[in-house]
């Protein structure tokens, strides 16, 4: 995402069917954003022109409908996975937020009372450190070994000068690490 722009999204192939309720699933639904216009097409329906993004539920899940109404979502059954059904997204101005929404969007309530800063995974969700995983910027080193093709083939995370053992490592398509999580004691 660039400072003031939404970036294009090549096309991703549907991983099933579309829904009347306007769900569709990818092989990775982060590329795309929220209130991002995007266009639907396959072998025999589309392109679609007035569509955006309503809501991401997961990494692969993402909720669709008409420009402007929040609620509303778009019948998508038409597009098939058998018609090569695919969802894209051209380079666009970011969508303004007012200010007053951003000072209410991060405001926590009772029993907090203040603005907040917390964590939160790639969909949004808020993670709780001490049980979801460790922050990455909490390890003292890291050491990564790759093979020739740069793909990562070890890594050895260091907190506070021991060796942290036990961790999941999740990438996205580009191969990118994008979540640590500690699964062992």
């Amino acid at each position: 995402m660039l400072e003031k722009r939404f970036i294009a999204v090549p096309p991703q192939l549907f991983l099933a069917n579309g829904t009347t309720s306007g769900v569709l699933k990818v092989v990775y639904s982060g590329f795309f954003k929220v209130k991002q216009q995007i266009i639907i097409k396959s072998n025999t329906q589309g392109p679609t022109t007035d569509l955006e993004i309503k809501r991401i539920t997961d990494v692969n899940t993402i909720e669709v409908g008409p420009k402007g109404k929040i609620d509303a979502r778009a019948d998508l059954s038409l597009f098939t996975v058998a018609d090569g059904a695919a969802i894209f997204a051209n380079e666009q101005h970011r969508p303004l937020i007012p200010q007053e929404e951003i000072v209410r969007a991060v405001y926590e309530e009772e029993p907090v009372v203040a603005y907040r800063v917390i964590g939160v995974d790639q969909s949004g969700n808020t993670v709780n450190w001490s049980e979801d995983g460790l922050v990455t910027s909490e390890f003292d080193d890291v050491i990564l070994t790759r093979d020739l093709d740069e793909d990562i083939t070890e890594a050895q995370f260091f907190l506070r000068g021991s060796e942290v053992r036990d961790l999941e490592l999740s990438y996205n398509l580009a191969k990118s690490l994008i979540r640590v999580r500690k699964v062992g004691p």
